[in-house]
């Protein structure tokens, strides 16, 4: 059920199943970006209008058509092909005392093993996955985020501050077609991340300190394309 509290003067609705996940939040003190339905896209380029999309060979990012997805992004053929999406701007950014929360439910085709995928907030980056030579995380320097790797088949959380990496592993497997919650909740001091509602861990030092902005990133692994589905994702701040 839905319910209802008070964090720093904003009214904050969050799910009693899982209280880490913030629905949405109202007042003056709040910043909050949505993925929303019906993606805009430019008429020119095709890409989406609310996203800065850099990518290497021939992709598409298009709405969704089935019910209750928002996005599908298709990948190349040819391994390393993909799309490195980041919203507009950097309007989110861990600090003490500022609670923050992100979230996303995504599900993938073929992603057992192969491709690579990551979704959370970043800082502002041309490719967040490495797009040739070996498949790799690339963030330069700060970032909150799940990621896989291809030959991984579970999903792995990463504090990132200053380029070096902190990973909590989940435990849980991508699975093809099979959606995961991925998600993580600042209090203002501690930095919790969940995968499917469970808490897998938690950080208290060395977090990310720079503007992150709402960011995905999927490639082709060494067996065709790779297709992620976005069913909703958010994120939340309050100020």
């Amino acid at each position: 059920m839905i319910q209802t509290k008070v964090i720093k003067n904003a009214l904050v609705y969050y799910d009693d199943r899982y209280p880490n996940r913030i629905i949405d939040a109202v007042g003056s003190n709040v910043v909050k970006w949505e993925l929303p339905v019906g993606v805009p896209k430019d008429d020119t380029t095709n890409d989406p209008s609310g996203l800065v999309n850099n990518e290497t060979g021939t992709n598409t990012v298009l709405s969704s058509t089935t019910a209750g997805d928002r996005l599908i992004i298709t990948t190349g053929a040819s391994e390393y092909n993909g799309v490195n999406l980041q919203a507009h701007g950097s309007a989110f950014k861990i600090e003490v005392g500022k609670p923050c929360y992100f979230g996303a439910r995504v599900s993938m085709q073929n992603g057992v093993g192969k491709g690579d995928y990551l979704v959370g907030l970043c800082e502002v980056d041309t490719a967040l996955l490495a797009t040739g030579t070996a498949h790799a995380l690339a963030v330069t320097d700060d970032g909150i985020y799940f990621h896989q790797l291809q030959a991984a088949t579970a999903w792995t959380f990463v504090n990132e501050l200053g380029g070096t990496e902190g990973a909590i592993a989940s435990g849980v497997t991508t699975g093809s077609g099979t959606k995961h919650d991925l998600e993580f909740w600042y209090d203002g001091a501690t930095l919790y991340a969940y995968v499917d509602g469970t808490e897998i861990g938690s950080v208290t030092a060395g977090l990310a300190d720079q503007a992150l902005t709402p960011s995905i990133n999927v490639r082709a692994g060494d067996d065709g394309a790779e297709i992620m589905y976005v069913e909703w994702m958010k994120a939340i701040q309050i100020r």
